[in-house]
């Protein structure tokens, strides 16, 4: 099991961690580099299903996700004018308000993971201002407008509409990048060793999302004004198909970590997922 759950529950079930597929036998070095990323994510499956909820919730979320890709493909090839009811590429649709759900959600997870985990409470407010950072971009269209602000710069025929666009949305994107990986590194620096495990697992549950928004999106605007009707539609379908499936993944990674993070004792009374210990209670103030 992931190394972090030292940090979740105060140890290691020993008998998880032998069915780790990335558990570093005694004595090896823990893998980095390209290495160490591909070490973190062979970890989120078995994170999931390590929790049945979060499981469950992932399956039932992917099943409507992958339920609305052809319905509205139907629409769109149908030219139907309920498109933007059921379409994908268009603004307050279906898709859009059911990942601004999930976004909420992952917010609302986070900030209760970070109000119950001490030690990782860090990285768990982090990771609740990087959602809500992306559902207010998306719902108030902030690096759109950034992208019409900077189109409206570039003299006339210069470069196409499209990529105007794009250059103006990246610009604001990697504004918003640049402060959010700043402090994932500092809270990285100062973190132990499992706190920095359990940030890198998490990020990576990140990666499916941005490779979607960000490179199948550049890509496709690079290529607007010059693909046929139905690549463009094609490509809308890619991206915004492929972003409803990676956010769920991102809220059934914060549901698993709910199952993991005790709750905090009241008066002595032990609560929450995780059985309650002074031995636990103990390890975990040692990781602070």
């Amino acid at each position: 099991m992931p190394h972090f759950v030292s940090l979740l529950d105060g140890d290691v079930d020993a008998s998880v961690a032998t069915h780790s597929p990335s558990a570093p036998a005694r004595g090896h070095r823990r893998p980095s580099g390209i290495e160490g990323l591909i070490d973190h994510a062979q970890r989120i499956i078995p994170l999931l299903r390590r929790s049945r909820v979060g499981w469950l919730l992932f399956l039932c979320f992917v099943a409507v996700d992958l339920a609305l890709v052809p319905v509205a493909a139907l629409h769109i090839f149908r030219g139907d004018p309920a498109e933007w009811v059921y379409g994908l590429g268009a603004d307050r649709t279906f898709g859009e308000f059911f990942n601004y759900i999930k976004f909420f959600t992952a917010i609302v997870l986070f900030a209760g993971l970070a109000w119950r985990s001490r030690s990782g409470r860090p990285v768990f407010v982090f990771y609740a201002c990087f959602c809500a950072a992306l559902l207010i971009d998306d719902a108030v269209y902030l690096h759109e407008k950034a992208g019409w602000f900077v189109a409206g710069l570039v003299p006339e025929g210069t470069i196409t509409l499209s990529i105007a666009l794009q250059i103006g949305e990246l610009a604001f994107m990697g504004l918003v990048a640049a402060g959010a990986v700043i402090a994932f590194a500092v809270i990285y620096r100062h973190g132990s060793l499992q706190s920095r495990s359990l940030q890198t697992t998490i990020g990576l549950a990140f990666v499916p999302f941005f490779f979607f928004a960000v490179v199948v999106d550049t890509f496709h605007n690079v290529v607007n004004d010059y693909a046929t009707y139905a690549v463009n539609e094609i490509l809308v379908l890619i991206e915004d198909g492929g972003e409803l499936p990676s956010v769920s993944l991102i809220v059934a990674v914060a549901v698993a970590l709910c199952a993991l993070v005790p709750d905090r004792p009241r008066d002595g009374a032990p609560s929450g997922a995780v059985p309650y210990s002074p031995e636990k209670e103990n390890a975990d103030q040692a990781l602070v």
